[in-house]
């Protein structure tokens, strides 16, 4: 089904991907229940340190394994960090008595499925975003290496924006609901407004960085593995996701909000809604090549940013939107470091150079944004210190 074009090959691999990554996500899902628990009782340090040391497992498994036996190596890092992870929070529990494990009974009982209901409404816009990219993918997996390049551009975009903004989201949710009781409904254009520039200024220096000096990182780490023409197409296919990843930012106060105020059913019916348009999208563009896939998809990323905006503001959305995107336009004229750097001797060099020019551009980019536009560079640098 994810590949209907693919060769035999390409489909017992996926196959077997698929049934890996299930058993990665169960452990994952148990390592993040446990997690919340440790948060709750204020321990998440030990937390943290747990989910660092399976991401240096994942990279590392993954990696030797995907130079010994191909690109399915890849998902056997996944699952060898999430039972990492597993592992180390039940160990980590079990000094204080604390003991779960999973149980089939309540998944009968209707409390349970009324749980899922709300989880999955919760959830909408990531799941729309997965059937998205799995319908895209569906779309080119006739084309010859077509799905690799275009899974590892969307992951990228998804890595960059998660990272950045879409943490702001979770760390400011408490706070937004605690201000929706006190003063109803006139705070949400407020926080619209202050959180949308914080999303972009942790997104926008990582996309201009990689924009810019990120070709030269690309060919040594992939050229080998995959041919010129894969990565040609990683390269091109990935920088017009940039582009959506930026209108992501928007999303993430966005839908902060629509969960805020438990928009669970409004949030299901557009995203139901969104896959189909989507689909509208991206088939008929499949005739055109990956590229012009890519560009559909992003378009309908897009789309959905908008569409949220309109649940949650309603007749309000035009400018609630507006007045995020101007305060956020700092971000874009400091990020103008990275192209001038590229018109240096950094940006004809090699992986040196290009990770020079990355570590100077985001340092000047920092240091502009908290000399030039301290409300919310200052901020924001002051926010990363305190959690560290």
């Amino acid at each position: 089904i994810l590949v209907p074009g693919g060769s035999g090959k390409t489909q017992s691999t996926t196959s077997v991907s698929t049934a890996i990554l299930a058993a990665a996500a169960f452990c994952q899902i148990w390592s993040a229940l446990l997690s919340a628990v440790l948060a709750a009782t204020r321990r998440f340090v030990a937390s943290a340190v747990l989910y660092s040391m399976s991401g240096i497992v994942t990279l590392g498994v993954g990696a030797s394994l995907m130079a010994a036996v191909g690109i399915w190596g890849a998902t056997v890092g996944v699952l060898a960090g999430a039972a990492t992870l597993l592992a180390g929070h039940l160990v980590y529990m079990r000094r204080f008595g604390f003991v779960v494990w999973p149980h089939w009974r309540p998944a009968l009982e209707s409390q349970t499925w009324k749980l899922a209901a709300l989880a999955a409404g919760g959830a909408s816009v990531p799941l729309c975003f997965q059937l998205d990219v799995t319908i895209s993918i569906a779309t080119i997996s006739e084309q010859a290496n077509a799905v690799t390049a275009y899974t590892y551009a969307y992951f990228l975009t998804v890595l960059l924006s998660s990272v950045t903004g879409g943490v702001i989201g979770l760390v400011t949710m408490p706070n937004l609901i605690a201000a929706l009781h006190e003063r109803g409904r006139g705070t949400l254009r407020e926080y619209m407004r202050e959180m949308a520039p914080f999303a972009v200024f942790f997104y926008v220096p990582l996309a201009a960085g990689y924009a810019v000096f990120g070709r030269p990182i690309l060919d040594a780490l992939f050229e080998g593995p995959l041919t010129e023409g894969t990565v040609d197409l990683l390269w091109d296919t990935s920088r017009i996701f940039l582009l959506m990843g930026l209108a992501w930012c928007l999303l993430v106060p966005a839908s902060t909000i629509a969960l805020s105020l438990q928009m669970f059913r409004e949030l299901a019916i557009m995203a139901v809604c969104m896959v189909g348009v989507h689909a509208a999208l991206v088939i008929p563009a499949g005739t055109l090549g990956p590229r012009a896939v890519a560009t559909a998809h992003a378009i309908s990323g897009t789309l959905v940013v908008v569409t949220v905006l309109v649940i949650v503001f309603r007749s309000e959305s035009l400018r609630a939107g507006l007045d995020a995107v101007r305060a956020s336009l700092p971000a874009g004229l400091l990020a103008l470091v990275f192209p001038v750097l590229g018109l240096t001797a950094l940006g004809d060099g090699g992986v040196a150079a290009a990770c020079a020019g990355l570590l100077l551009g985001a340092a000047l980019y920092v240091g502009l944004g908290v000399a030039l536009w301290p409300s919310v560079g200052r901020r924001a640098v002051s926010l990363l210190r305190q959690s560290s």
